[in-house]
């Protein structure tokens, strides 16, 4: 890229912002083995996507696989292969270019062996932590509740029994009074 082309691109990369990031039914194309990844569905958000790097991985399992560490947007297309049919897996995509990257998580699974898909499951460990704060909140409040009326139980039970006791001597006081005007 000559100098003025480059000083052309920084200019307008001011005015411009990182890759727009391709919705998952442009950019995946799968089978029972294999996805295939449609480069060209991203957008450069005004200055030209540099590159890529794909890592991908089963869902649940912590390490990714690195696909390509630098893969150039004329390529197209990205290829992951040998993937297990009927699994799902996540792709993390970053696209860099002079704004900045955009980096994705996409989540889908491959297909069965005859073509079709599987069911969802629960994915995402944010999925599962929203689960068990939503339940660990409803426990919570449940408590907050139990200890409300036990506290509110304690002090005004005492109080109740006093007033009883109280209006037993007033009674008693009054029948003694009356007892003795007879």
């Amino acid at each position: 890229m000559s100098r003025i082309n480059k000083e052309y691109c920084i200019k307008l990369c001011l005015h411009s912002s990182a890759p727009i990031a391709a919705s998952e039914q442009s950019f995946i194309t799968r089978n029972a083995t294999t996805f295939i990844l449609r480069l060209s569905a991203w957008k450069s958000g005004g200055c030209p996507i540099l590159f890529f790097v794909i890592q991908y991985k089963q869902q649940r399992q912590l390490d990714w696989n690195v696909l390509s560490p630098r893969i150039e947007p004329e390529e197209e297309y990205a290829k992951i292969t040998n993937l297990t049919p009927s699994t799902w897996y996540s792709i993390l995509v970053t696209a860099h270019n002079n704004a900045g990257p955009t980096e994705v998580e996409y989540v889908t699974s491959t297909l069965t062996l005859l073509g079709g898909t599987i069911e969802p499951e629960i994915v995402g460990e944010k999925e599962q932590l929203r689960k068990y704060k939503k339940s660990f909140n409803y426990c919570a409040s449940e408590l907050c509740c139990n200890c409300s009326r036990c506290c509110i139980s304690s002090s005004v039970l005492p109080c109740l029994q006093e007033k009883r006791y109280k209006a037993f001597l007033i009674i008693t006081k009054v029948k003694v009074l009356l007892d003795l005007r007879i």
